[in-house]
């Protein structure tokens, strides 16, 4: 939903791409029902050229948030019966900041982390558990590693971005690739000061 790499809050991660329709003369925008589809064709409608993140924020990315919210908000119910581990971050967070990458570490066995947070989105590791997960001898001093909930839809064609609020946290992955409905639970471990309260998690293809 929102492809933070700039928090790029596509909601369009409902639909499985970041492509946007642009507006006619009068400044409207066609309704999903208008369209008549769930993922627009990329051939027929060309986005923004802000709506591919990289990773940065502002008023850039503010307008793409309005933009597909008209577009995509009947779509976000239906991607989280879908897949109940999304949960879309608000217009908030176009203000958030980013975690550097070296406290987001990918887990090497999905499937066994997956597990581990069957119960909860969030789940605090021990160094040892730390090596287990990543098969990497990582620590830092003042932060602890959190095992926490992500999606994604293609592993070797993505990246995670992490942004955080508060206590709050935004998990992102993008990748490029076919568009797709098949979301793939995973994991990420991260190092931060605190324990999330709340963690929203979203993926996209761009």
């Amino acid at each position: 939903m929102w492809r933070l790499g700039s928090l790029s809050l596509c909601l369009a991660s409902i639909i499985l791409s970041c492509t946007h329709p642009k507006s006619d003369d009068s400044g409207k925008i066609a309704s999903a029902s208008e369209l008549g589809v769930v993922d627009p064709d990329p051939s027929r409608y060309s986005g923004p050229e802000f709506c591919n993140p990289t990773g940065r924020q502002g008023n850039d990315l503010k307008r793409c948030l309005d933009q597909n919210e008209g577009l995509y908000k009947e779509f976000a119910e239906e991607a989280k019966r879908r897949e109940p581990w999304f949960n879309f971050a608000g217009e908030g967070w176009v203000e958030s900041q980013e975690l550097d990458d070296k406290y987001v570490i990918a887990v090497q066995d999905p499937a066994v982390a997956v597990k581990k947070l069957e119960q909860s989105s969030v789940v605090e590791l021990t160094v040892p558990e730390v090596n287990q997960i990543t098969g990497r001898s990582t620590d830092f001093a003042g932060r602890k590693p959190y095992l926490v909930r992500a999606l994604m839809y293609h592993k070797d064609s993505g990246r995670f971005a992490v942004f955080e609020k508060g206590q709050d946290i935004f998990v992102r992955h993008d990748s490029t690739g076919p568009a797709s409905q098949k979301e793939h639970r995973t994991a990420v471990v991260l190092f931060l000061p605190f324990k999330p309260v709340n963690i929203f998690i979203d993926c996209q293809v761009l």
